[in-house]
């Protein structure tokens, strides 16, 4: 009879731990997405880049956006990116890359809330129909922390990225070949797309590529970026 007590006070512990284990683990202050700034702040990235292929399923434009110009070379749905109006270097129609409107730079360090308010204003019209409220929080945290002036890792002028070759081939050896390949030609040919738009590809080293298993390196060091960056408009055309 003691054996039996004691061997149910035993499972009994038992169960109490696991039990309060698996609260600990499990909680929302545990695992709660919007604990994760890193992966909210670069899935924003990916939002940025082509939202209409990371969202979840929610309502898409089928006309061109109201605010996009006219004489724009982009139309209907490709007007409601982000980079259309803002450009891949975050600086609109004052950066290097061809974008309809202003920069988002002055928008860093803003509270997502008043971010969010901007992207659901008369301007900009996204509704809670197109965006599902994880899409509007991982953008707004992009826009406020992930954005960066490009200028001192690209030059404006000639597109050259200002890393480091050697340690971009090294990056890019234990990085990207896997899916690149040595000549970049594996996936698409990342030489001549380096060299033709810096800016989205740096954009697209950092925070990911839409719909494709490629790593954000937006944690780590933008000169990272910039070195493979650096690497890739050395592979061929």
């Amino acid at each position: 009879m003691t054996i039996l007590k004691n061997a149910a006070a035993a499972i009994a512990v038992a169960v109490a731990f696991v039990v309060s284990v698996g609260a600990v683990a499990t909680t929302p202050a545990a695992f709660a997405e919007e604990a994760h700034v890193e992966y909210a702040v670069a899935r924003g990235g990916l939002l940025y880049d082509r939202w209409l292929k990371v969202t979840e399923g929610y309502e898409l434009p089928r006309d061109t956006h109201p605010k996009y110009p006219s004489d724009g070379k982009l139309s209907k749905k490709s007007t409601w990116l982000c980079w259309s109006c803002h450009g891949w270097d975050y600086k609109g129609k004052d950066g290097a890359t061809e974008a309809a409107h202003g920069s988002i730079l002055g928008a860093k360090g803003k509270p997502a809330a008043e971010i969010i308010a901007i992207l659901k204003d008369g301007n900009h019209g996204f509704k809670d129909g197109m965006l599902s409220e994880r899409d509007f929080n991982d953008m707004a945290h992009f826009v406020s922390s992930g954005v960066i002036d490009m200028d001192p890792y690209i030059d404006r002028q000639s597109g050259k990225s200002k890393g480091d070759v050697a340690k971009g081939r090294a990056y890019y050896d234990t990085i990207c070949t896997r899916c690149h390949g040595m000549d970049g030609k594996k996936e698409a040919t990342l030489g001549s797309r380096a060299k033709e738009n810096p800016w989205q590809v740096f954009h697209k080293i950092r925070n990911g590529q839409p719909m494709k298993e490629m790593p954000a390196l937006f944690a780590l060091d933008p000169q990272i970026s910039a070195d493979i960056l650096a690497y890739a408009q050395q592979l061929p055309d």
